[in-house]
């Protein structure tokens, strides 16, 4: 006799149950196949858990680590850190790899991130100088090109050099007499 055909008859003599051996035995197997059931579940509940997707390829400790990154996101780091974009999500797996741990090669790089973008040119912005019909300053974003040191808006622009032209015509008269 095993073991625990001996403890289940050892069981019912004990407690004076009026039960077969095969019964308690059936129900026992019953009873470890769910234990069996439950601590699987847990353990591939913990699996999960431990695979949360992330979010940040950075904080890769390790090159499997990279698994848990959707392949958006290993795209948009190589985008980001101008290496080349696209190919099997093993293929940009290795790429961020390497970047990460500094042995990123010239494949790697992206040819687009070589090229330089255009610098926006900073316009700068000035109160216009001019008066309104009415006498106040006028409210309006001035030209880029100052006129006699002052900057005037497109309204005024036209009025102002009209005054400069005047003042240097009387000057050079002036000078001729």
């Amino acid at each position: 006799m095993s073991s625990v055909t001996a403890r289940i008859e050892k069981f019912i003599s004990d407690h004076e149950l009026d039960l077969q051996v095969s019964d308690l035995d059936t129900l026992i197997k019953r009873c470890i196949g769910d234990l069996y059931e439950n601590v699987k579940d847990v353990a591939v509940k913990t699996t999960k858990e431990k695979q949360e997707k992330l979010e940040e390829p950075s904080k890769a400790k390790v090159r499997d680590d990279l698994r848990n990154c959707t392949k958006e996101v290993l795209n948009s780091f190589c985008k980001e850190n101008g290496l080349r974009v696209g190919g099997t999500k093993k293929e940009v797996m290795d790429r961020v790899w390497r970047f990460i741990q500094d042995e990123s090669s010239d494949e790697d790089i992206s040819p687009r991130s070589e090229k330089k973008k255009k610098e926006k040119k900073v316009v700068e912005k000035h109160e216009c100088c001019g008066k309104t019909a009415k006498g106040s300053e006028c409210q309006v974003i001035a030209e880029d090109e100052p006129i006699s040191g002052k900057y005037y808006c497109w309204r005024h622009a036209k009025s102002a050099l009209a005054d400069v032209k005047k003042s240097e015509e009387s000057e050079s008269e002036s000078d001729k007499e």
